[in-house]
């Protein structure tokens, strides 16, 4: 389990996915607050250091508790997203809290978005991300 962290964790370095995370981000009601604070790449690297600090518990146990914290806080931001997420509910799921197709469609526009330049700022991004339609 562990190293399915670490991979987690890993792909968060990276750009693509510090731009795919921004929907997801900028909807989640506990951790919104990392692009104010930390901007799109920071707030990908916040959430991916759990994960190294994780890993590096195998040497150090204090790193390997604080990354168990952070973990922990990770999964119930990240369960906390799923309800917040404008048009994310199935109406086909029956009440069932499943997302719909249009997330990811959604994330690849603002990665499209911002690799164009069309979108300057994480405030700009954010914005987009909790009003669509606008």
């Amino acid at each position: 389990m562990v190293m399915l962290f670490l991979f987690f964790g890993y792909q968060k370095w990276f750009e693509y996915e510090a731009q795919t995370l921004v929907p997801y981000i900028s909807n989640g009601p506990l951790i919104f607050w990392l692009y104010p604070v930390f901007g799109i790449r920071g707030a990908s690297w916040f959430l991916g250091v759990s994960c190294a600090l994780l890993f590096a518990g195998f040497w150090n146990k204090k790193l390997g508790i604080l990354g168990a914290l952070g973990s922990v806080a990770s999964f119930i931001g990240t369960v906390t997203i799923i309800p917040f997420m404008p048009n994310g509910w199935a109406a086909s799921a029956g009440g069932f809290p499943a997302m719909t197709g249009n997330v990811p469609r959604r994330s690849r526009a603002f990665a499209r978005e911002l690799e164009a330049g069309t979108t300057r700022d994480a405030e700009a991004v954010t914005r987009r991300a909790r009003h669509p339609n606008r």
